[in-house]
């Protein structure tokens, strides 16, 4: 009797255990092409902005530029943090620029505020996954 008990209770961890692993290996999501990233932010920003079809074209050449020198500049910089977080603010900026020779005013400004609240909303779950990670870390240390 306490052999089976022990078995099922054996079983009832291991079946735990891979349930977590799962788990795990569904929260990496695969890592988007710049093609791929290109795509989703210029149908993200069509949607949001209500692109015009020359808008949307445009749009799209511009994400597509940026995305591919991003993801260029990453690769020939791994490890040097400073210089990958300047360089993105500069891309930023191009962009941004680049985005006011086709957007109309309304649509900066919304596109703006859209940044904004994504920024703030972004801070406020790095924010709750840190309090998180630290409320694991005092229970690991009792």
């Amino acid at each position: 009797m306490k052999a089976r008990i022990i078995l099922l209770a054996a079983f009832f961890v291991l079946g735990l255990s891979a349930v977590n692993a799962q788990n795990k290996q569904e929260v990496q999501k695969p890592r988007l092409t710049p093609v791929e990233m290109a795509n989703k932010q210029t149908d993200r920003m069509v949607i949001e902005l209500k692109l015009t079809d020359k808008q949307k074209t445009d749009v799209s050449n511009i994400n597509l530029k940026y995305f591919k020198s991003r993801e260029e500049f990453l690769t020939a910089n791994k490890g040097k943090e400073d210089a990958i977080k300047t360089k993105m603010q500069e891309l930023n900026k191009q962009r941004k620029e680049e985005f006011k020779k086709v957007l109309t005013a309304d649509q900066i400004s919304l596109m703006e505020q859209i940044a904004q609240k994504r920024a703030k909303d972004q801070k406020k779950k790095m924010e709750k996954s840190k309090a998180k990670a630290d409320s694991l870390n005092v229970k690991k240390l009792k």
